[in-house]
Order: C-alpha cells, then sequence, then structure tokens
C-alpha cells in the first residue's frame, strides 16, 4: 500500500508492481487470481484500516460527541489515515468495481460521523451538510496539508472543530 502512497496508482500496474517487487507475472498471479482480485483485496485491505479501524475504536470510548469527533480527527492525522483516499479515488475512477467500495466506505464514514454531530443536536440539511463536509474535509486533509507536521495539523484541530461544529 506504501508503494501506492509513495508513486501513485501507476505504482500498481501488473508491470510496475512486479518489476518493483521483484516478482514475476506467474508468481504475481500464483498469489491473486486477477489484477482486479488484487485491487479488490488491496482496497478492502485499505477500507479495514483506514476506516473500519478508526470506526471501531471510536466505538469503545464513553465520550460525548464532540470529543469522539475530535478523536477521529487526531487519529486520521497521527495515523496517516488521509494520505491514501486521493489513490483509491483515482484507482476508482479507472475500476468501476471499486467505485462501489468507495462509495460504501463513504458511506459508513458518513454514518459515524452523522451520529457524532445528532448527537451535538444538529438535524436536518445542516446535519447532512455538515457530516458531508468533515468526511470530504478529511478525506483529503493530508493531501491538502502536505507541508505542516502531525503537530501542525493537530494544532489546527481546535480551529476545524469550531468551523465544524459551532
Amino acid at each position: 500500500m506504501r508503494l501506492l502512497e509513495k508513486r501513485g496508482p501507476a505504482a500498481i500496474k501488473l508491470d510496475s508492481l512486479t518489476r518493483h517487487l521483484g516478482v514475476t507475472t506467474g508468481s504475481f498471479y500464483w498469489h491473486f487470481k486477477s489484477h482486479t482480485r488484487f485491487l479488490d483485496e488491496l482496497t478492502d485491505m485499505y477500507i479495514q484500516e483506514f476506516t473500519y479501524a478508526v470506526s471501531d475504536h471510536l466505538a469503545t470510548l464513553d465520550l460525548p460527541p464532540r470529543d469522539l469527533m475530535a478523536e477521529a480527527m487526531r487519529q486520521i492525522i497521527t495515523k496517516g489515515l488521509g494520505g491514501m483516499d486521493v489513490h483509491f479515488r483515482s484507482l476508482a475512477i479507472t475500476y468501476p468495481r471499486l467505485r462501489r467500495k468507495i462509495r460504501a466506505m463513504d458511506e459508513h464514514r458518513t454514518s459515524v460521523i452523522t451520529e457524532m454531530f445528532k448527537g451535538m443536536g444538529y438535524k436536518g440539511e445542516e446535519l447532512r451538510m455538515r457530516a458531508h463536509a468533515f468526511v470530504v474535509l478529511h478525506s483529503m486533509e493530508s493531501a491538502v496539508n502536505a507541508g505542516l507536521s502531525n503537530q501542525d495539523r493537530i494544532d489546527l484541530l481546535d480551529e476545524r472543530m469550531r468551523l465544524l461544529a459551532d
């Protein structure tokens, strides 16, 4: 997955991938039935590690909704979870099969964040738009703030919370 992060979607084309890994095409197909299957598994792993791991972690915490949201932001930043979104979204443009997975991931993220905003008293269109803004912002946060350190990005959390939830 880090190869995708460093070099972008072109790095996981079959010839680039096998060359970088130092394996033959036959060896690749020994492990994966097809390049499409490889992309499916890579995307599933990404969604599990970068989305469900965070929502599962948040579900274990007994915090007020605003604090849960701040923790979600901290997790995204400190674990570098936003950096891969742009690459998987790019892959989803090329591979329609992945679009469904990415759409389902976004729906999950939105439902988790929506519950937090509901807990803060938001409803209707305002609820929908705040949850949408959170998901879009944080799926691109590391790309937009690439020049900032993690600490600088964390220092912006209070400001971001004021903008999103006040």
